[in-house]
């Protein structure tokens, strides 16, 4: 919830500090390891991802839970779009997806594991079908009234390319985004804001604008790695 609030370094001691103890004591499990990697997303410092995703799914494995596997299988998932291999993403995904259905115990999970999904075929360059399930994690998220994981489901959204057959969707979704975001303090998701308006602006100098947004944003909450990304690009 750190992460969600834009506090990074507070979110990172604190999941440090319960790994610590857990592992000394033999209980560490699943959602500690995918937290990590969820702060790596927030953060940009993708250092450690897979050793947590895997991990994840050993302890969740050791449990036999479908609850704790949906858990650990979108994070395992999520460190592979964050190390770069999203065809593995892809596929580890789309076997999560019986475990979020609808009547399943990791239901709850579905539109934050949609979203995680649309960009992993994004990144896979599957852009039609990241749209589609971009477009299928919102619609979960509204009709569960989960407002974290609409704004996950949007930003995800909004990563696609300018110009496509979705920009119809655009404009509320920028403004959905900022709503959801005022209203619940989620300011980790800010800078993506940010740059879902330079990624979807035709004027140069307001692109520059929003895009200094975010970088301002991202070194707020701490999230220098993002910071460097952006400033070298």
């Amino acid at each position: 919830m750190l992460a969600w609030l834009g506090r990074l370094e507070d979110a990172g001691q604190q999941i440090r500090e319960t790994l610590a103890f857990a592992e000394g004591i033999g209980q560490s499990t699943s959602w500690m390891h995918t937290n990590c990697i969820d702060l790596a997303w927030f953060s940009g410092d993708h250092r450690g991802v897979l050793r947590h995703g895997q991990l994840a799914m050993q302890r969740a494995e050791s449990w036999g839970s479908s609850y704790f596997n949906a858990i650990a299988q979108r994070g395992l998932a999520l460190a592979h779009v964050l190390d770069g291999d999203a065809e593995v993403a892809v596929r580890l995904m789309e076997q999560t997806l019986p475990l979020v259905a609808r009547g399943a115990n990791g239901h709850q999970f579905q539109a934050h594991t949609m979203a995680t999904l649309a960009r992993a075929y994004l990144k896979a360059g599957a852009v039609e079908r990241s749209w589609e399930m971009a477009e299928a994690a919102v619609a979960s998220a509204q009709a569960s009234h989960s407002r974290g994981w609409e704004v996950s489901a949007w930003l995800a959204l909004l990563e696609l390319p300018a110009g496509g057959a979705w920009s119809g969707r655009v404009a509320e979704g920028i403004d959905r985004v900022a709503q959801l975001i005022d209203d619940t303090g989620v300011e980790g998701s800010r800078p993506w804001w940010w740059l879902a308006q330079a990624r979807h602006s035709a004027d140069a100098a307001r692109q520059q604008g929003f895009r200094d947004k975010a970088i301002e944003a991202f070194a707020r909450n701490g999230a220098i790695a993002h910071v460097e990304r952006l400033r070298a690009q």
